[in-house]
């Protein structure tokens, strides 16, 4: 594949679907062929001293889940702050994930303020400086829950657990710009769709003018 040599600027795009996807494949292929920065959830190198030293603001005592999404959510800060390109990827199955990912941008890069916790989805991705869009891998259950019993060795209880994840999995349901792909399909076709989903997706970000954020996240 030749490599694409547009100029992007500052972004974030979620990458999302079931377990077995092939999620984290996809975001390593476009953000190569791009680059852009990739962040991964389910790849954070938690004995790093960047991870173990990192403390979310205003948060006393955080639990796992919280520091490793104030840890991610950090990490997008910065990128975009340099005005880069994000490729964030994790399931995000439920739309309060994606909810409080906005609230999060709105208030700490625009002058929303407490408001900010009030705002519908639609004037939250209106008063974010970037552009924000979806990539959706879309795979059934019962094809997820068999990538998976193939990459690893799962036992009942784990595939108990993916099989809820899979009945929980929620439908998009911002107004998000938003690419669906069809996980079955060849790696360089999902590469290629998503290259002209992310270049056209630059277009709509508003006029370019300097972002300054408020500090840590929200949870």
């Amino acid at each position: 594949m030749l490599k694409s040599f547009c100029m992007l600027q500052q972004s974030c795009i979620f990458i999302r679907g079931k377990p077995g996807a092939g999620k984290t494949t996809l975001a390593k292929m476009i953000s190569r062929e791009l680059d852009i920065d990739f962040l991964d959830s389910g790849l954070i190198n938690k004995t790093s001293h960047e991870y173990k030293t990192f403390c979310p603001v205003n948060t006393k005592n955080p639990s796992k889940q919280v520091k490793k999404y104030s840890f991610i959510f950090h990490k997008a800060e910065s990128s975009i702050k340099n005005n880069r390109t994000v490729l964030w990827c994790q399931p995000w199955s439920r739309m309060s994930e994606i909810m409080v990912t906005l609230q999060n941008f709105a208030y700490y890069f625009s002058n929303t303020g407490i408001k900010t916790w009030h705002m519908s989805p639609i004037e939250l991705i209106n008063s974010i400086p970037f552009p924000i869009g979806v990539i959706e891998l879309v795979i059934d259950s019962k094809e997820s829950l068999d990538r998976i019993k193939k990459r690893q060795k799962t036992d009942k209880v784990e595939l108990a657990r993916f099989d809820r994840f899979n009945i929980m999995y929620q439908t998009l349901s911002f107004p998000l710009q938003q690419l669906k792909i069809d996980a079955k399909q060849p790696l360089e076709n999902s590469v290629k769709k998503s290259i002209i989903f992310i270049t056209k997706l630059q277009k709509t970000r508003p006029e370019p003018g300097a972002i300054e954020t408020r500090g840590a996240p929200k949870i």
